[in-house]
Order: structure tokens, then sequence, then C-alpha cells
């Protein structure tokens, strides 16, 4: 089973949350934004098997995270703010707390997007 693990990046933090192929949440963390930010994504994401990374943003604000994620190894698709906002007004609720669930979503149920590729 692959899990999608959609990313909402902010200046000083980063909320992962990482969904399997039926939708539901399977884990949640939020991570500083420092230097020690990829290892523990990494630490957090191993248990859960093989993995497509959603960030949103990853030629804006999520860049350098993508970078990094791509540097170890990892696949990373670049979930355009208009896809997950467009995935936030058709859902249920209109609450922020929910936007790394729904880039996964978006990830998920993606027409093809982007992968991010180092450089």
């Amino acid at each position: 089973m692959t899990v999608i693990i959609g990313i909402d990046p902010h200046k000083a933090s980063h909320t992962a949350v990482a969904i399997g192929r039926d939708e539901q949440q399977l884990a949640e963390i939020r991570v500083r934004a420092t230097c020690q930010q990829t290892a523990k994504l990494l630490a957090w994401a191993e248990p859960l098997g093989p993995r497509t990374w959603a960030v949103e943003s990853a030629g804006g604000l999520g860049y350098l995270l993508s970078q990094q994620l791509v540097s170890a190894g990892e696949e990373v698709l670049d979930v355009p703010a208009t896809l997950a906002s467009r995935v936030r007004v058709l859902g249920t609720g209109r609450s922020n707390k929910n936007d790394p669930q729904r880039c996964a979503l978006g990830g998920h149920r993606r027409p093809p997007l982007p992968r991010t590729s180092f450089g």
C-alpha cells in the first residue's frame, strides 16, 4: 500500500498528514522548520512504508523541504495551491487545520502532478 503524505509548509513549521488508499488519515505530525526538519519527517514516515510526498507549493514556500526530501531519495509531488484550495472548498469543512490532509488528497486524486526534481 502506498501512502500519500500531504505537507502544508509554513515559515516556522510544517504539518504533515499521511493517508492510505482509502483516504483515511493514518498519522499526523508537526515539525519546526529547522535544519532537522527532514530527518524528523523521514523518521516519522519510515514505519508507514512506501510513500509519496505531496507538498503544497513545492516550488514556493515548500521549495527547501521538497529539495531536501528529493535529495534523500523520496518521491515528491508539487501540489499547486489552487488544487489544494479546490479540494478544501469541495470538502465538508473550510478549516485551514486540514490543509495537509487536503494536500494529500490532492496528491491522491490528482491529475498527473509534476514530480519535483533536484535543482
